[in-house]
């Protein structure tokens, strides 16, 4: 068998694995339980009105911080510093 139609045996190949590949990829549908049947309820801890005010600070809190400083990055990982940092960012009055 020649090299060239090796080569172009196994790109056939190829292209077939990847067209089956892509069409699983745009035809999956995930299977989906409903919640009663797997037994478990949504508990509603605190019931959120929109009659009471609340300050962004109140209502959205990152996860992680991350700060970047000359070039290098850095994770905070104390709460203590992160809870300080966070209470600070509150203060902050940031205009357009």
């Amino acid at each position: 068998m020649k090299r060239e139609t090796f080569k172009t045996i196994i790109l056939t190949i190829l292209i077939a694995i990847s067209l089956v590949f892509t069409w699983n990829i745009w035809m999956f549908q995930p299977v989906m339980q409903d919640q009663a049947d797997t037994g478990t309820q949504v508990v509603e801890t605190k019931k959120i009105s929109s009659d009471e005010p609340r300050s962004l600070i109140d209502v959205v809190k990152p996860r992680e911080m991350f700060i970047h400083s000359n070039g290098e990055h850095f994770k905070v990982d104390q709460k203590e510093l992160f809870q300080n940092f966070w209470n600070d960012v509150s203060l902050w009055d940031v205009k357009d």
